[in-house]
């Protein structure tokens, strides 16, 4: 993923255009900015840009390909305040490129780790036309034990999101099994045996049939 602050891919992106237009008349901006990205991005952002070999003889085709399927990129960002005018432009200029926005956060402590910062995190990522995807809980590495919540104290603090926010800026809390064994995502759960509880912790009887 790029982080918030790196704004040197989009403005790479929002660039290009002029430059590339009399070089290639038959080429519209949206694809000339998506050649240069992935021509960038793969050389300098540690990306895994994959190309079928139609891309390497024919870019045109291949990009037109591309932003028919989807390309993705993952941005970084753990606090509303990282996103500068600088960054919103270079956000913009991706999302204006056909490339689609998904969002990584990691649960810090001391940094956003309450409903209400997250809240405006993820209100800023969809304001930018980035979909909230995934709030990871942060990895055991080494000297990072202070930034590191419980996962019982993001559960709450997600159960806090679901009644503040709605479903489409909504993360999926996750935790990146040690080992690189897989994400799984770790809750809250809402349903017990008899009932359901809503995001205030509220109990609610639950009349459901035994064979679901």
């Amino acid at each position: 993923g790029i982080g918030a602050g790196d704004t040197r891919a989009a403005m790479f992106v929002s660039c290009t255009h002029s430059a590339q237009a009399a070089a290639a008349p038959r080429s519209t901006p949206q694809l000339l900015a998506m050649d240069k990205y992935l021509t960038w991005a793969s050389a300098h952002l540690l990306l895994d840009v994959v190309l079928e070999p139609v891309c390497i003889r024919q870019p045109g085709t291949c990009h037109r390909k591309l932003l028919r399927q989807g390309v993705y990129v993952g941005l970084h960002a753990n606090h509303a305040r990282e996103f500068t005018t600088a960054a919103r432009a270079a956000v913009a200029a991706l999302a204006d490129a056909g490339i689609a926005l998904v969002s990584q956060t990691v649960l810090l402590k001391g940094v956003n780790d309450d409903a209400a910062t997250l809240a405006d995190l993820m209100r800023t990522f969809v304001s930018l036309r980035v979909k909230p995807y995934y709030l990871h809980h942060a990895d055991l590495a080494p000297g990072t034990a202070h930034f590191r919540t419980t996962i019982a104290e993001g559960q709450e603090i997600m159960r806090a999101l679901r009644g503040r926010l709605s479903g489409l800026a909504q993360p999926t809390y996750i935790l990146d099994i040690p080992g690189g064994v897989a994400k799984v995502p770790v809750g809250p759960t809402y349903l017990d045996a008899d009932g359901v509880r809503d995001p205030s912790g509220m109990w609610h009887a639950l009349d459901v049939p035994k064979d679901l």
